[in-house]
């Protein structure tokens, strides 16, 4: 049994295990059983060259010079250790570096977006029970959650047709009183519309 390599694999499978989602632990569960195979079948095999009896050959053999010198070249036969020619590895690591950077900063995004919807649902709680809600408690509270048309419906005056009737409009022009005034009451306010000059008594 080789004693003086590596006898497991570098894989840390645990870990491993425990990143990936379900619908992959399958896949790894088949890369792992494949990694055992190969590294049982390569430590199954001895760590050093096996000796050869050259002795028992020389008296099997009339030419003895032929056996020395294939003892000679065996005793210096060395096969080195695999080296990483595509530097498969470094590529591994700078990968990992990389996805370490990404994977933080989504961390850190993350975390702000829990932070920013643990800060809603705090509010949410303090607001009084949906039920009891108006469409002008939802403008109030959850603006962003409303549809246009219902924006609209909040916003300015039916049929919502005339600037007129747009509260932001009015407010501009005479804040929020005015704002909820019926606009057909403010005549002089066609001809400021039309561009025209506005009479001096028809202004209030």
């Amino acid at each position: 049994m080789a004693a003086s390599r590596v006898t497991r694999s570098m894989v840390d499978w645990t870990a491993a295990l425990r990143k990936v989602g379900a619908e992959h632990r399958q896949v790894l569960a088949q890369v792992k059983a494949k990694s055992e195979h190969h590294l049982s079948k390569i430590t199954a095999l001895p760590d050093k060259l096996p000796q050869i009896d050259f002795a028992f050959y020389k008296r099997q053999i009339g030419n003895q010079e032929l056996v020395d010198r294939f003892q000679k070249m065996y005793s210096q036969l060395s096969i080195a250790y695999p080296k990483d020619q595509g530097n498969v590895m470094g590529q591994v690591d700078q990968f990992a570096k990389e996805e370490s950077v990404r994977v933080q900063k989504a961390k850190e995004e993350s975390n702000k977006r829990i932070k920013g919807h643990e800060s809603a649902l705090d509010q949410a709680r303090r607001f009084p029970p949906v039920e009891e809600w108006t469409i002008e408690m939802a403008m109030e509270y959850i603006p962003e959650n409303l549809s246009p048309d219902m924006r609209k419906e909040i916003t300015s005056f039916p049929p919502h047709t005339d600037p007129r009737e747009d509260v932001a409009w009015w407010n501009k022009r005479g804040g929020e009183t005015a704002a909820w005034t019926k606009p057909d009451e403010f005549h002089h306010l066609d001809a400021e519309l039309a561009g025209k000059p506005v009479a001096k008594d028809a202004k209030h």
